[in-house]
């Protein structure tokens, strides 16, 4: 028995900080990524079932994750 699934993350990520400008401070965020992985989150090939569209070829259910969020700014 093993595992043959896999996942993959990127990222980037940038911060702006502003301090006293008028008397305000801030700070921003931005990520930017992509999050690949064969499986979804709850194990069901993202159409419930728990196998793969081709048993011959699990491979091709590698692509985006659900989890996977490209843009993310962040402003308090």
């Amino acid at each position: 028995m093993g595992n043959i699934y896999k996942s993959n993350y990127n990222g980037l990520q940038a911060t702006l900080t502003s301090r006293n400008f008028h008397g305000l401070s801030m700070v921003t965020g931005y990520t930017y990524s992509h999050a690949l992985d064969d499986v979804g989150a709850n194990w069901d090939f993202g159409y419930g079932y728990g196998l793969p569209q081709d048993a011959y070829h699990p491979e091709r259910e590698y692509a985006s994750s659900d989890f996977d969020a490209r843009h993310r700014l962040t402003v308090p």
